[in-house]
């Protein structure tokens, strides 16, 4: 795993704010809106009652290159919370989350203290504007302090799989006074939860899931992202004291990765994402956000100064994979789809002529391809011929057997479906056989859901249209 900086690509200085804000960019975190990219942060407005700041959630629209600034949110995304509440001072940040036809916002609150500066708590917020406004689901928050955890819970990071929320977070384990004055400083690390309705967390308390590096190690704002069938964790980590003055005790970016959720192996060489001297991000690298867009793995992380000077964005590279469009030709389609066929349920070649299959697709289909080399090691098909219908139909996915696991068939398909999007199509359907339990397990990871259909075969359907930008 090799990152390649592609440089900062947002800073707030000249943009207009909501709310009288005015620099940092903290923790950006993606919704992707189909035709464009939203990217929520956090950014500081003064309190001048209190001589402090208050926190509040804003957002981004960028193209999907992630290269253009559209526009910048110019009201208010979600308010403060009220009186006495558990983010009465701010919210920071916001991870986010598309299921079930709504947005989901699971907000770090944060309220002030008196013998300590502050403390937090993960609440949820829903959104059904496509993520312009949210509301609370409720005053308090879903996931606080607890009996082996008690203090400053927050920075949640959820997926959705096999019907489970899995959120990461962060939890403190106390406060302590060091050499450099008389306010306290935290320590804290990342633990895991899982709800069946987002509300409702069930976690091993206490259990401190990434093993230390450091000395008086703090762990904050974990990421999950799968690569090549496998998960991985990004994550900042710090010294507990002298963090903002010494550049050797500051945020970097460290790593993790797991195979069942739950699991972690730490390995902070693999990001290879170090700052640049004397630019942005040449004293800290903080707040990752990983995510998947067109089939491309990316990073967004704040730098110098906790996210005050934006953030910045890296991509992820892969040295052994080239991807392509309607690059093969039959013979080559051919001899691909018979290596795959006993890994399709059932077998292709007890459905088609593989040889005449592949002549239909290159003269019919626009193709997806993954080559290592000269060899195709990956194929995503679809017919994009129903204008009147609005509808494409893909007829083809499959990954060479030595290749699977590897994410392949996610990127191919998430091209597939950026491609349907471009060309305005509204649906992208496919169908499964009732046995393929994997196949099935993919499309529904990838946003699909069942429209019609019994054993042998399921018409699996991806609503396009529901997924544009409202505002």
């Amino acid at each position: 795993m090799r990152w390649r900086k592609l440089g900062r690509i947002f800073d707030p200085a000249g943009h207009a704010l909501p709310l009288g804000c005015r620099d940092y960019a903290q923790s950006p975190q993606v919704l992707d809106l189909g035709d464009a990219v939203r990217v929520f942060f956090s950014t500081r407005a003064p309190d001048p009652a209190a001589g402090k700041v208050l926190s509040h959630v804003a957002y981004v629209d960028m193209d999907r290159s992630l290269g253009r600034v559209l526009g910048v949110s110019g009201h208010e995304v979600i308010p403060l919370g009220g009186l006495g509440c558990f983010d009465e001072h701010g919210i920071f940040p916001m991870n986010v989350l598309r299921h079930g036809g709504l947005v989901y916002g699971f907000t770090c609150g944060w309220s002030r203290r008196v013998s300590v500066p502050v403390e937090t708590a993960i609440g949820l917020a829903l959104s059904r504007d496509g993520g312009r406004t949210f509301r609370r689901s409720g005053e308090g928050p879903v996931l606080s302090a607890s009996l082996h955890e008690p203090c400053l819970v927050g920075d949640g990071f959820v997926l959705h799989r096999d019907g489970l929320f899995h959120m990461w977070y962060i939890f403190g384990t106390g406060w302590q006074r060091g050499e450099e004055g008389p306010a306290p400083e935290r320590t804290y690390k990342i633990g895991h939860a899982v709800s069946r309705d987002a509300v409702r967390w069930e976690r091993e308390e206490g259990r401190r899931i990434i093993p230390d590096r450091l000395e008086d190690e703090c762990q904050a704002l974990p990421t999950v992202v799968e690569v090549a069938g496998r998960h991985h964790m990004f994550f900042c980590y710090r010294r507990t004291f002298d963090f903002r003055r010494n550049p050797d005790h500051a945020y970097r970016i460290g790593h993790a990765w797991s195979d069942d959720l739950s699991t972690w192996t730490r390995d902070d060489d693999d990001p290879s994402l170090a700052g640049t001297p004397g630019d942005w991000d040449g004293e800290m690298q903080c707040y990752p956000h990983a995510f998947v867009l067109d089939g491309r793995v990316l990073l967004l992380y704040n730098g110098n100064e906790f996210g005050r000077h934006g953030f910045g964005l890296a991509e992820l590279e892969d040295l052994d994979l080239a991807f392509a469009a309607d690059r093969a030709d039959a013979a080559q389609i051919a001899a691909h789809l018979a290596a795959c066929d006993a890994d399709f349920v059932p077998p292709l070649s007890r459905r088609v002529d593989i040889a005449a299959y592949a002549d239909k697709l290159v003269g019919h289909a626009v193709r997806f391809e993954a080559w290592e080399g000269g060899r195709l090691v990956g194929l995503v098909a679809a017919y994009c011929n129903d204008p009147d219908g609005c509808r494409a139909f893909v007829t083809s996915v499959s990954v060479l057997r030595g290749w699977a696991g590897r994410g392949i068939a996610v990127a191919l398909m998430e091209r597939c479906l950026s491609h349907a999007r471009r060309l305005g199509f509204r649906r992208v359907a496919l169908e499964v056989d009732a046995a393929n339990g994997p196949a099935r397990r993919l499309y529904e990871k990838l946003g699909f859901t069942v429209a019609q259909g019994g054993p042998p075969a399921l018409l699996f359907v991806r609503d396009l249209q529901a997924e544009g930008t409202d505002g």
